[in-house]
């Protein structure tokens, strides 16, 4: 996936740039169209509805799998293309009335430069004006000399926009509310990093049971086991989204999953030397809702006790709210741990200090989280002399979003092996669940 997108989908910049989107529409369609039977061979699926088609097609910031289309793209790297060489070109060729002199011959006469630049502006998005710019309220008014002035970025502004309009076109075409939760989690902060992560090691890499589980649940896909299993062995039925093999109770799978966010976050703080103990049983004799983590050094002289839970947008409570903000699930889990914890009096030798760290299901950092991550990469920064707090925020991020696909895919496939067919042997429970998604 990483090589299709990086490398693969990447082959047509230099041609976007420099070819007219006229000229280049042909081109770009067959590889759009060969970048996405390539993404579904990827995943064994046969086929992706249009709403799935748009989602891959979306940056990763956003909810899709940075699969950019070389077709809507093209006008806004062509149009930038030159903007961005217009200083090194003689403005005369550019209002020169044909392409080049020495194609007269092939019937290029009446194809001009000021033409094609005027086809590629009719197709680009309106994009805000930055300080440094005039105002660009019509895309009809867009001029290459006007453009030239401040082609910094200038595809990447263009693209941006254009992203962003299809994301919201996308939301307007789905109709359920499980597809709108979900489509604005998964472009909640750093629900994409695993996407971004580079599988150096283990710690970053995606088994492939592992990649196309995450990947179905991204886009929303029906899961294959649910043609060999439609009930949970605690009487409910399966849905084909995998949502109740999240979240199940029965089995343990959602606290192993709970522990095992609470080892990463562990890790995370083991980085720093940060003293810390989980669940420090001594210090609560007398409570069962302990905290998981708990900072006897949070760096201001205090302790700190860290509350880490998983919440799932999804849920009847909160579903609602879930299908117009994004992060509206772990925002209410922070709400609900802080009331808690205002209510209840700190456990004799506790502090009163407590902060909510909640992850999605689906990939989105609750705020609180994320605050304190950035806090920790300043920490790192300080105490190891380095100034570059990106890189710190950068690695803990792919490494905890990688960490939590992990586990998802770990809770579904220890749910499958307890309600497997009885006619299936246990024991090739993980060729049976491999079989099932379709992976070869």
């Amino acid at each position: 996936m990483l090589l299709l997108r990086m490398c693969h989908n990447t082959r047509l910049n230099y041609l976007s740039r420099s070819v007219p989107p006229t000229l280049f529409e042909e081109a770009a369609k067959i590889h759009d169209e060969i970048t996405l039977q390539s993404f579904c061979l990827i995943l064994r699926v046969e086929g992706l509805s249009s709403p799935q088609i748009i989602q891959s097609r979306l940056p990763i910031r956003l909810e899709g799998f940075g699969l950019r289309s070389a077709l809507d793209i093209s006008p806004a790297a062509f149009v930038s293309g030159w903007a961005n060489s217009a200083k090194e070109i003689p403005m005369r060729f550019l209002e020169s009335h044909k392409l080049f002199d020495s194609f007269s011959s092939c019937n290029y006469e009446q194809i001009t430069i000021k033409h094609h630049l005027h086809v590629a502006c009719q197709h680009l998005p309106t994009v805000a004006s930055s300080k440094d710019d005039d105002d660009m309220s019509s895309a009809s008014s867009l001029t290459i000399k006007a453009l030239a002035q401040n082609p910094s970025k200038l595809q990447h502004r263009f693209s941006s926009e254009l992203a962003n309009q299809s994301a919201a076109s996308l939301l307007q075409q789905v109709k359920s509310r499980r597809d709108m939760a979900r489509l604005r989690s998964v472009r909640g902060t750093c629900a994409g990093a695993w996407l971004d992560a580079i599988p150096s090691s283990q710690r970053f890499a995606l088994t492939p049971l592992e990649f196309k589980l995450a990947a179905f649940v991204r886009l929303g896909l029906s899961m294959p086991f649910t043609s060999f299993v439609n009930q949970c062995d605690c009487g409910k039925d399966l849905d084909s989204t995998g949502f109740h093999l999240l979240t199940c109770k029965k089995g343990g799978g959602p606290y192993w999953q709970h522990n095992s966010m609470v080892s990463c976050w562990s890790e995370c703080l083991k980085s720093l030397g940060m003293h810390h103990r989980i669940e420090p049983r001594d210090r609560y004799l007398n409570s069962d809702d302990r905290p998981d983590i708990v900072i006897y050094d949070s760096g201001d002289g205090t302790a700190l006790e860290l509350d880490i839970s998983l919440a799932h947008p999804w849920n009847q409570r909160i579903l609602l709210k879930a299908t117009s903000s994004t992060g509206a699930a772990a925002s209410q889990r922070e709400e609900e741990k802080f009331m808690k914890y205002a209510t209840e009096e700190a456990p004799q030798g506790g502090c009163p200090n407590v902060l909510p760290l909640v992850h999605e299901h689906f990939g989105h950092m609750g705020q609180k989280a994320h605050e304190y991550l950035k806090k920790l990469a300043k920490r790192f920064t300080n105490e190891r002399g380095c100034p570059d707090v990106l890189h710190f925020l950068s690695y803990w991020s792919k490494r905890l979003a990688t960490h939590l696909q992990k586990c998802n895919a770990e809770v579904i496939r220890r749910k499958l092996d307890c309600i497997l067919p009885s006619d299936v042997d246990s024991s090739k429970c993980s060729d049976w669940i491999v079989q099932s998604v379709g992976i070869v």
